[in-house]
């Protein structure tokens, strides 16, 4: 039996819907996917499932959800009927919405941990996509391993991508060279260190942009917004778009190797900045043996369509790493 990987990109919101619209046409419980010639059954065969961005926010759902199918996800939880994912579900008053997640944010700071700007952002995203009270708060990557149905290997191993980034580069554009980095329901670590130690999260990144028309509903949010802000900004957070974990889980560790290993603070970006947004890395390394790879591209930067770039950019990180990841070669 070959070994099966499908990877899914980032893109935000958008990324997230066609991921689902893969998800649900790849899943055999999904009715009419498995007749003559649907690929129904294709989830179930696959061994990993890797995503980054706009495409973890879907995996993240159906995973810490108990693998549950994308035809429930719509039926009993995803609600975007407000049309802006800053005014939270219709479910919920919007300053409740805010409110819940500004005392969240503030608990974690009085708590001594460092907060930054993802914290919002996995804030809101758990009253979208995680069926839990308090939008699951007290959720993590590592969730997930306590599910019945991936006890029982039910499910892919889902692999969530994030790029490492120097704490004094983090207002800088990241480059196609920094650190990849993956998250697993049991581990933290990195694509060429090796397994390092538990330390899960759930990385959330890139989002909507502020709706424009409807002036009181903008000036209420930029109100929201700004209090949820002022939850994150204090003396042990001055980060903007990177996640900060303190203490740094890699510190000392690797020091001849690892770029990190002297930095007591661990700051991480989005995985698809950089280019690679389709999360292939994780899938090409050679010790996995996959032997093929199902790519979901869900950001067109040319008339809405892909243009490839992603794939190009994976092809040439390679090749200063070939001992260790397998790609096929790609002309000029």
């Amino acid at each position: 039996m070959p070994t099966i990987g499908i990877a899914i990109s980032g893109g935000g919101l958008p990324a997230a819907l066609n991921g689902a619209g893969t998800f649900k046409a790849f899943d055999s419980r999904t009715e009419g996917a498995t007749a003559k010639g649907q690929l129904g059954g294709l989830l179930q065969s696959a061994t990993y499932f890797s995503a980054l961005s706009g495409g973890s926010w879907m995996l993240g759902s159906a995973y810490i959800n108990n693998f549950m199918t994308v035809s429930a996800l719509q039926e009993n939880l995803w609600d975007f009927s407000r049309g802006n994912i800053f005014a939270g579900p219709s479910d919920i008053d919007q300053r409740e919405f805010w409110g819940n997640i500004t005392a969240q944010i503030k608990a974690k700071r009085a708590a001594g941990f460092v907060t930054s700007d993802p914290d919002v952002w996995g804030r809101i995203q758990g009253y979208f996509f995680f069926n839990a009270s308090h939008s699951g708060v007290d959720y993590t990557w590592s969730s997930i391993a306590k599910n019945q149905a991936f006890q029982d290997a039910e499910m892919p191993l889902p692999l969530v991508v994030v790029k490492g980034q120097s704490f004094d580069k983090v207002l800088e554009e990241p480059t196609n060279s920094e650190l990849i980095y993956e998250v697993s329901p049991w581990e933290f670590s990195t694509l060429f260190m090796g397994e390092i130690r538990r330390y899960c999260w759930n990385p959330q990144n890139g989002g909507p942009a502020i709706s424009k028309q409807n002036p009181q509903e903008a000036q209420f949010l930029k109100f929201a917004i700004g209090e949820v802000i002022s939850a994150v900004n204090s003396t042990n957070s001055t980060l903007t778009g990177s996640a900060a974990y303190e203490p740094n889980p890699f510190y000392q560790y690797n020091t001849d190797s690892s770029p990190f290993a002297q930095d007591k603070r661990l700051t991480i970006v989005d995985g698809g900045e950089g280019g690679q947004n389709v999360p292939f890395e994780p899938l090409i390394q050679r010790k996995r043996n996959v032997d093929v790879i199902f790519g979901v591209d869900s950001l067109g930067s040319t008339g809405s369509w892909p243009t490839g770039s992603a794939i190009l950019s994976t092809y040439e990180r390679t090749l200063d790493d070939l001992a260790n990841t397998s790609f096929p070669y790609i002309p000029d």
